[in-house]
């Protein structure tokens, strides 16, 4: 009798944790997470962009890249297809490119390439995928559609948001129509951290912000933790950019930027190692088409 009760325990035991294998893992201890433009990634290339003309060797060159870094989250910029980013991240991984990409939004899209947002994340993760936050200044623009997920942690949910934000207001404010696109893309963001901290969530917002927010005193930082500031922390704040590329004059040669536009602000509360930069060899810069910024990695507790 004894036995038979054992037994049945032992399976119902084993069915339990077989469904908790099923619904994925709640994670304990850090997650890591990477932010990576990747630069017209597709698995169509057009001629008008040589960038997006990689062979399967650079394709390979990349997917070593990222298999060196094994992040639990990639938040991705710059792909253009699900069958490209599957070709750096593998198996395990699942993809979700932001709802630019569906036929819904086909008056967004390019015919020819498009640039999407979005996350790659391990199959055993918990996660709940949200509508994409369009930071656009105006509706008509096709552009800025930031991907939105959250992932399950024995500490509550994790909000993370994907962002790619306008290109050509590096330094101080100015008047022009890159700037006041820039700034209302900020001020997208700071709605956003706004609600979360209003529903007492955590959050990550992680991506090309094409632009230092490490400045003192940086007018766009400003905008995006307007009224959040006790509660939002630049995470990036201290961290040097030592990346470099190809350059796209002179393919033999490369440079580096000198200050990082690719950053991570977060929850203050949440405990983050500083990211850095995983740099690329010089070997493969020469060799390969891999991208003009390179990965930005993390991880955060949990």
């Amino acid at each position: 009798m004894r036995n038979t009760i054992l037994l049945k325990i032992t399976r119902w035991t084993s069915l339990f944790c077989i469904y908790l294998l099923s619904i994925g893992t709640v994670y304990a201890g850090q997650l890591s997470i990477a932010s990576w433009n990747l630069e017209w990634l597709t698995s169509s290339p057009i001629e008008r962009f040589p960038q997006s003309q990689r062979s399967r060797q650079d394709f390979q060159a990349l997917q070593s890249y990222f298999t060196r870094m094994s992040p639990d989250i990639l938040a991705f910029q710059e792909v253009n297809d699900v069958e490209s980013i599957k070709k750096l991240v593998g198996l395990d991984y699942k993809i979700m490119l932001s709802e630019r990409s569906e036929t819904t939004y086909s008056s967004h899209q390019f015919s020819d390439i498009n640039q999407y947002t979005g996350f790659a994340y391990r199959s055993s993760l918990i996660i709940k995928s949200y509508p994409s936050l369009h930071l656009a200044s105006t509706p008509s623009t096709k552009l800025r559609f930031a991907s939105h997920l959250s992932v399950r942690t024995e500490q509550g949910e994790v909000h993370l948001l994907s962002v790619h934000l306008k290109a050509g207001c590096r330094g101080k404010y100015k008047n022009n129509r890159s700037c006041r696109s820039l700034k209302s893309e900020a001020e997208g963001i700071n709605q956003w951290i706004s609600e979360r901290i209003k529903r007492k969530q955590k959050f990550i917002v992680v991506g090309d912000f094409n632009h230092n927010l490490s400045y003192k005193n940086d007018w766009l930082f400003n905008v995006i933790s307007k009224g959040v500031s006790s509660q939002t922390e630049l995470k990036t704040r201290n961290t040097k950019s030592h990346c470099y590329v190809r350059s796209n004059k002179q393919k033999r040669k490369l440079h580096s930027y000198r200050s990082l536009i690719d950053h991570i602000i977060s929850s203050k509360d949440l405990e983050m190692n500083l990211p850095y930069q995983f740099l690329y060899d010089e070997s493969d810069l020469h060799r390969y088409q891999l991208s003009d910024h390179c990965p930005l990695v993390s991880a955060f507790d949990i």
